[in-house]
């Protein structure tokens, strides 16, 4: 292999497609999307039935991971309820550190 073969030149990455210009099914071409279905996570309804019975509000769970520098407003978290976004590994953790409960239960309450 020649060196012009096994590296990657200056050109190829100014000019390689970006996010925004690059959609796939979840909107970022390198997450790839749960291709089961329409549902884009595994924890929404366990965060919403364990965020009702602790009293909170969506914005008070958005506001409680903002104070752990994880941001995910209201509406996200809306929208991860309904499975309609992704999580991330870091928003895993805070919504359960949040919600007071291992990760493992955020998939369900029979996973622990």
């Amino acid at each position: 292999m020649t060196a012009r073969q096994s590296r990657v030149s200056t050109s190829q990455i100014l000019t390689a497609p970006s996010c925004s210009s690059q959609r796939h099914s979840s909107g970022n071409p390198f997450q790839p999307a749960i291709r089961t279905g329409t549902a884009k996570n595994l924890v929404g309804e366990q965060v919403r039935a364990l965020r009702i019975k602790r009293g909170m509000s969506q914005q008070a769970l958005s506001d409680k991971l903002e104070t752990m520098a994880i941001y995910v407003c209201r509406g996200s978290v809306s929208r991860i309820e309904d499975r309609q976004r992704t999580v991330t590994d870091i928003e895993l953790y805070g919504l359960s550190q949040v919600l007071g409960v291992p990760i493992s239960q955020l998939f369900g309450p029979d996973e622990q």
